[in-house]
């Protein structure tokens, strides 16, 4: 079957992607240790490729969609607080979305890599601001902007199930974010 992407009502969907991550998706639920790590790994690759090609063939009309569904999403809500990601590769690009934000009086954060087994921190972002270069090749907001706590996370993946349970790029990076803004924040989006 190969990865098909395509941008409807619905928004952006790659059919490949969420079948190779639901054939593995019991082994990645289960914390079956290092099988399941193997499993991942295998997954991993297999949907780098699947997504590769849907990013060339629809990666500018998926993130337009992304934006129209993410700003329609966020319209009438009462948080002022957005964090977004800047892509790397075929991540879909939430840049149009972090820019209309901002725009419209949101204040808008970026990731910042800490420490390699630490949550990511988030820092005001401009559209225009000049980004310095972090771990892992990650651009970042420079550390003389403002720390922000986001209200709504915009997180990059690989793929995701259909019990929502998301496959990023291995780091764990955005699991112990995540985690740990929701420890303190039960309305987190």
């Amino acid at each position: 079957m190969g990865a098909r992407g395509t941008a409807g009502e619905g928004g952006y969907r790659a059919e490949g992607l969420a079948a190779a991550f639901r054939s593995c998706s019991s082994c990645l639920k289960s914390g079956d240790g290092r099988a399941a790590d193997e499993d991942k790994a295998v997954l991993r690759k297999e949907v780098r490729g699947r997504r590769q090609k849907c990013w060339r063939a629809n990666g500018q009309q998926a993130a337009e969609s992304l934006a129209c569904h993410v700003m329609a999403v966020l319209e009438n809500r009462s948080a002022s607080t957005l964090a977004g990601y800047r892509a790397v590769g075929s991540e879909i690009d939430v840049a149009p979305v972090l820019s209309v934000m901002a725009d419209e009086g949101w204040q808008v954060a970026l990731p910042v890599v800490v420490e390699a087994d630490a949550p990511l921190i988030f820092r005001r972002w401009f559209p225009g601001d000049a980004l310095v270069e972090g771990p892992f090749k990650t651009l970042q907001p420079d550390s003389r902007c403002e720390t922000l706590i986001p209200e709504i996370v915009l997180v990059p993946l690989l793929a995701f199930d259909g019990d929502n349970y998301r496959l990023g790029q291995g780091g764990g990076f955005y699991d112990r974010t995540l985690a740990e803004l929701k420890s303190t924040d039960d309305d987190l989006l």
